[in-house]
C-alpha cells in the first residue's frame, strides 16, 4: 500500500466508509465529505490534482479543484492537524 492509499484508508476509517465506498460515484452527503477531507490530505501531501482525481476514481482534476475551494483556511489547519495526530501519514 502507498502512502497516498494509507492516507484514503485513514479518512475513509475514520468517516465510517469503506475506501471502495470512498471511491464510489455516490454523492451521498457523507460520502461527498470524507472524498473532500481525502482531496485535501492528498493535496497537503503534494499530489499533484490529477493525481488526486486518479487515486480516488474521480473523472476529472476540476472536480478536486472545487473539492478542495469546499475548505476555508481555519478548517484546512485542524484538518491537517488532525490528521497528522491520527497518524495519517502526513
Amino acid at each position: 500500500m502507498t502512502p497516498y492509499e494509507d492516507t484514503i484508508a485513514t479518512v475513509a476509517a475514520d468517516h465510517g466508509i469503506t475506501v471502495e465506498e470512498m471511491r464510489s460515484k455516490s454523492r451521498l452527503p457523507h460520502l461527498v465529505k470524507a472524498r473532500h477531507v481525502a482531496m485535501y490530505a492528498l493535496r497537503w501531501r503534494g499530489l499533484s490534482l490529477p493525481a488526486i482525481a486518479r487515486y480516488l476514481g474521480i473523472q476529472d482534476h476540476t472536480t478536486v479543484i472545487h473539492g478542495l475551494a469546499k475548505f476555508p483556511p481555519i478548517v484546512r489547519k485542524e484538518l491537517a492537524r488532525g490528521l497528522v495526530e491520527r497518524g495519517a501519514g502526513l
